[in-house]
C-alpha cells in the first residue's frame, strides 16, 4: 500500500509563501494544498481541507 503524502498549508508573508511553495514542490512526502498570508483565511482553509500539517510564522 502507498502512503498519500502530507498535506501542508502554509501561511507567511508573499514573499516567504513563494519560497516555501518553491522548496516543497516536487518533494514526495508533502503536497502544499493551500497558502495564505491571512490569519483568518488560514482558519478557514484548515476547516475546510483538513491539512496534516500548517506551516506558519507567527
Amino acid at each position: 500500500m502507498t502512503e498519500r503524502p502530507a498535506r501542508l498549508v502554509l501561511a507567511d508573508g508573499p514573499l516567504m509563501l513563494s519560497a516555501l511553495r518553491a522548496l516543497f514542490d516536487g518533494r514526495g512526502g508533502v503536497r502544499v494544498i493551500a497558502a495564505t498570508s491571512d490569519g483568518r483565511e488560514l482558519l478557514a482553509l484548515c476547516e475546510e481541507l483538513h491539512p496534516d500539517l500548517v506551516l506558519m510564522d507567527l
